[in-house]
């Protein structure tokens, strides 16, 4: 009995979690959570694509009137540029087509912060082996950035 009611607990905070996830993923309001990018930033080294989709899919304009999250959003995506798992942004951009690729190249170009290394985001993609197109857009848009700084 004691088994039972142990597996249905299980059961039960797995099916809550999982609907949390969905909600949270599907919650346009959700999707511009502060703390969701504070979080990816502080677990970079563990990140994972459908994070990473989850995070590309918020440049679709959704987050654009939260000024704190825009702001963010960019430091986050300028992390990922710098960190040595910039080919899995790289990987998902070119895998993902469904993905605002524009706003995310015009966000490259417009960095919010004077203390982000562009030239660590230049030398990292250009780096990466394969997705030529993807690579050479990026590329083109950390230039406009170091063009503008």
């Amino acid at each position: 009995m004691k088994s039972r009611i142990f597996c249905f607990g299980i059961l039960f905070l797995f099916v809550i979690k999982t609907i949390n996830a969905n909600n949270f993923y599907n919650c346009d309001s959700c999707l511009c959570d502060v703390h969701d990018l504070v979080t990816m930033q502080k677990n970079m080294d563990n990140i994972r694509i459908a994070e990473i989709i989850n995070f590309l899919s918020t440049f679709d304009g959704r987050c654009a009137n939260n000024v704190e999250y825009s702001e963010l959003s960019n430091e986050v995506l300028y992390s990922l540029l710098c960190h040595n798992k910039a080919y899995l942004l790289v990987k998902v951009l070119s895998e993902n087509n469904k993905l605002p690729f524009e706003n995310i190249t015009r966000a490259i170009e417009n960095p919010v912060n004077d203390h982000i290394d562009i030239n660590k985001a230049y030398k990292n993609i250009k780096a990466i082996k394969g997705y030529k197109k993807i690579r050479i857009s990026i590329l083109k848009s950390i230039n406009i950035a170091i063009l503008k700084s």
